[in-house]
Formats: C-alpha cells, structure tokens, sequence
C-alpha cells in the first residue's frame, strides 16, 4: 500500500475513521488509560486545520511523485520514460510552490470543512511571540511570523518542496540523466528502431556512461561492439519481444513460420512478453545465446545497468519480503526453509506444474508415493 493510497482512503472514509476511533475510545479508553490518550489525541488531531492543510498538501506531492515512484519500483522498468518523469516531477514540483496553488488548498480545506458539518475542526493556532535577548554586537532582530496560515506556508508547505526537489535533484543530476540515456540505448524498443536506421544512433552514445566507469569500459569498444549487434542478423523476430536465438541454422524453418503466424499470438506467449524498454530481457537473451564472449564490453555495459539502483528494485524489495517472512516466531527456522519461502514469496508469478511438484513429493518415501500416485 502506497503513502497516497492510505492518505486518499483516510480522506475519503474521514467519517468512519473518526468514528471507529471515537467508538474504541468510549468502549476500552476507560479501562486502558494509554489507549484512551492515544485516541484523544487522534481525535483532536483530526479535527484540525493543521491536519487538514498538511493532508491536502500532500495530496497535491503525492499524485506529481506517485506515477514517478511506481516507475521506479517496477520490475520492468522504462529507463527512458523514467528520466522523462523525473523532470516531469521535478517542474510540477516547483510549480506547486506558488501562492495560487496555496490558495487553492486553503479553499479546499474551508471545503472538506463544509461538508462535515457535524466537526468542528479548530483552526491554526497563533504562536506566542517570544522576546529574545539581543545579544552584544547584533544590529537586527529575526522577525516572527504571527499570522499562522502563514507560518504553515513557510515552515511547512514550501518547507517540503524545498526538501522533495532537493532530493531529487541530488538522486538525478544532469550527469546521472545522461548516463541513463546511454542505458536507455540498450532497450529492445530502441535497438529496433536503430536496427531500421543504424545511422541514426547519437554522436554522444555511452560517453557519460563510459566516462563514468572508465575502469571497465572503454568508449570504442563499447561503440564498435553495438554498432556490430545493431547491424547483425541475430535480433530476428521485429514483433516485440525480440529474441536472440542460439541455434541460427537449425531453427530457420520454426522461424519463418513463426513470422507467418505473427497475428495468432497465445494468451501463453503474451505472458512471457516483457516491457520492451526493459533491459533485462537483453540480458536475459545474451545470457541464453552465449553472446558474452562475443560482445564482452556490451555484456559488462548490460550487466552494469541491470544492476544499478534504477534497475534493481526487485532485490531489495526482496529484503522487504524477508521482515515479513523471517519473524520473531521463526527464529528458529532452517537456511533451506527460508530459501524456499522467499523464492516463493518473491517469484510468485512464475508458473508452476501442480502434477510434477506432487510427483517430486511422493518420491520422498514410500508412504508418500502410495498416498499420492495411488
């Protein structure tokens, strides 16, 4: 569950949210006095224009990075179109730092307090103007703002934008953007295109990527090597997903047919397709053609981008599923038991044979095999 779907539902069921708290509150809050000081301060929370603002403040950020961070996290990741968001997200992002987009929250929280009439949400509070001592030698005093709509938009709103367009721009300089282009390059969607017009391919391509890891690349191998995969005749089938077959000669005739046969694709081969901006298919394909040794410095270019934190999002959502699965109550369990379940866990879309998983089980005793295949 995403930060803007919890934020929207919370939003959207603010009357039964409000009462489920207050109803936990009247039944247990007297015999737990923590629990009934956790939904107090819950309620009064909630019946605030501080919440109010802040939750429709985020709001707004969330739908600019929502698409954004779904991105990222697929499995299947668009490089290309990923760069293309970032900037996207990075403009809205300043663009949200107006006083007309504030404006427009501040009427939609007079709104949401309209339309529940039955709460009275307390407005923002005025904050005591503090008198500090002025030091020796200092010649003016830090003004405080009093007005609190406008202490919000200061300290908070435009606060947070600064902080999200900061991290952004530190995750996505200029340098890192082109080195993801020349990723980008690597996709089967453009090793298409290139492969109709090889002439076309950038005079810069792989320079910021080989300049970056100038220890494993170098940029005229790197340029020779793909300028020779884009011109060859291995990439053989032009309806995505492209496949690099091992075995040319003795395939020439499944082949043909296949391409006779484009339009009656299976339910089953649309399955095995993949985002064709991917660049794991690619490598997937010079891991199963043996292409490697023949394009060495390509392969290491592959293997660095599929790699990268961009690209890797499945291994680390990999550690999120162990915290689920490795438990306080499983501390016990074996190495190979916990394998086995996050394989499971974390390659739930592979499909399975059900007859040949219980045929392997009842090899395991005799008992076993006359229950299950008898």
């Amino acid at each position: 569950m995403s930060h803007a779907y919890a934020l929207n539902t919370v939003l959207d069921v603010y009357d039964a949210v409000y009462q489920t708290i207050e109803e936990v509150r009247n039944r247990d809050g007297g015999s737990d006095f923590n629990l009934g000081a956790d939904c107090n301060g819950l309620l009064s929370y909630l019946t605030s224009y501080r919440f109010l603002m802040t939750a429709l403040s985020f709001k707004k950020i969330f739908e600019i990075l929502e698409p954004l961070t779904r991105t990222l996290q697929a499995r299947d990741i668009d490089i290309l179109a990923a760069m293309f968001l970032v900037n996207s997200a990075k403009e809205s992002i300043v663009a949200l730092r107006t006083e007309e987009t504030f404006e427009n929250i501040l009427i939609l929280a007079k709104e949401f307090d309209d339309k529940y009439e039955n709460e009275e949400f307390e407005t923002l509070r005025t904050t005591r103007k503090r008198k500090v001592r002025k030091m020796a030698g200092e010649l003016c005093s830090d003004e405080v703002e009093q007005n609190p709509i406008q202490k919000f938009k200061v300290d908070t709103y435009f606060v947070a934008l600064d902080i999200i367009k900061t991290q952004i721009s530190q995750r996505f300089t200029n340098k890192t953007i082109e080195v993801m282009k020349d990723f980008a390059l690597l996709s089967t969607k453009r090793i298409k295109a290139l492969k109709k017009t090889p002439k076309s391919i950038p005079i810069d391509a792989f320079k910021a990527v080989c300049l970056v890891y100038n220890t494993l690349l170098k940029l005229e191998d790197v340029r020779r090597e793909y300028e020779q995969f884009i011109n060859c005749d291995l990439i053989v089938n032009e309806t995505f997903p492209l496949y690099v077959y091992p075995n040319l000669n003795d395939d020439n005739s499944s082949l043909s047919s296949n391409d006779s046969n484009s339009d009656d694709t299976t339910s089953e081969q649309l399955k095995k397709w993949q985002n064709s901006s991917s660049l794991m298919c690619v490598f997937q394909d010079f891991c199963k053609a043996g292409l490697k040794s023949i394009f060495p410095s390509l392969f290491m270019l592959i293997k660095i981008g599929v790699t990268i934190p961009v690209s890797s999002c499945s291994p680390e959502r990999s550690f999120s599923k162990l915290k689920l699965i490795k438990t306080r109550l499983r501390s016990t369990m074996g190495e190979d038991r916990l394998e086995d379940l996050m394989r499971i866990t974390c390659e739930a879309d592979i499909q399975l044979d059900s007859e040949t998983i219980i045929d392997n089980f009842a090899t395991k005793s005799t008992v076993l095999n006359k229950k299950l295949k008898y």
